[in-house]
């Protein structure tokens, strides 16, 4: 029991680490590059742009990489396959958000050199800028995708396993419908996807908070197999 509460804490841990580290990162990049005039503002705030890019790229993905390790031990006993199936959406869903933060981090090169040259090269500059923003909106919006799928079967294991409430797992799953319906939205311009991500965004605070609290309720599974031994 002592092992699977400390396994419910740092999962907890590493769900809020990534849960605030990327939101955190991409706020410091989109003030900087939400300017009128983004490739001087980008070569001066390039400090600001390479630490929010280490917030989203380094330690978002050590978080992701860290509670699918510890909930694929957890899982495993409840239902192999699906708990491969949520290590695995996890992982692509986390790539994906990689990718994204590298196209971030290449507009301060980018933005260097494009101030430094002609009228034209510095028009290409910004079109380059223009595109590593939306290569970054398509790659999170796509891993969100992902993720929200990850986050269904997360909330099937543990509703099947107990190891939360069941009421909290069953927010979990319709928050996580409502999120990848927006993430959908969003891929074809719709500017209301963000409010479709509330019911699942306090899901995963809440659940966070709650496990670093208290932990996992003790999995019937194991119970069953204490028995039989």
């Amino acid at each position: 029991m002592k092992t699977i509460n400390t396994s419910a804490r740092m999962f907890g841990l590493f769900f809020i680490l990534a849960f605030i580290s990327y939101g955190t990162g991409f706020s410091m990049i989109e003030s900087i590059t939400a300017s009128k005039y983004p490739l001087e503002a980008i070569v001066a705030g390039k400090t600001s742009i390479i630490i929010g890019g280490i917030l989203m790229a380094l330690v978002h993905t050590i978080g992701n990489i860290g509670l699918a390790v510890i909930m694929l031990c957890v899982l495993k006993p409840i239902h192999k396959q699906l708990a491969y199936c949520y290590f695995s959406t996890v992982i692509v869903s986390t790539v994906m958000l990689l990718i994204g933060s590298v196209f971030l981090l290449l507009m301060v090169p980018i933005s260097e050199h494009s101030t430094s040259s002609t009228a034209s090269e510095l028009v290409n500059g910004e079109t380059l800028i223009l595109l590593c923003k939306k290569l970054n909106f398509f790659a999170y919006q796509i891993g969100m995708v992902i993720w929200g799928i990850s986050g269904l079967i997360l909330c099937i294991l543990l509703f099947r396993s107990k190891l939360t409430y069941r009421w909290l797992a069953v927010w979990g799953f319709i928050g996580y419908l409502f999120f990848i319906t927006g993430c959908i939205f969003e891929l074809f311009g719709s500017p209301f996807g963000i409010y479709f991500s509330i019911p699942g965004g306090l899901y995963e605070l809440t659940l966070g908070v709650l496990l670093l609290a208290k932990g996992f309720n003790r999995p019937k599974i194991l119970e069953a197999k204490e028995l039989i031994a």
